[in-house]
């Protein structure tokens, strides 16, 4: 189950903020959802197609193209931040 994983501009910018422990965390989170499917993954809501993974206080949030077999990402940001 192996996913290609893009970045939205955004997404880009909210990584570089990050301290390098907290960065390496989430990537690794992302890679690891992107090869085998693993981590705390739910639907958003009110959302199309709007999803989340959960690394630790952090929130990946995303989008999966299915005919391509690709994972956006659109956000990372902080829980209290995250579905605002």
């Amino acid at each position: 189950m192996s996913w290609t994983v893009s970045f939205s501009s955004r997404a880009l910018h909210d990584l570089k903020q990050l301290e390098q422990q907290t960065r390496i965390r989430i990537v690794a989170a992302i890679e690891r959802h992107a090869a085998t499917g693993a981590g705390d993954v739910k639907r958003l809501r009110g959302r199309d197609n709007g999803w989340r993974l959960r690394v630790g206080d952090w929130r990946v949030l995303h989008h999966y193209c299915f005919g391509s077999k690709s994972v956006e990402i659109a956000r990372i940001v902080r829980r209290r931040d995250a579905y605002r």
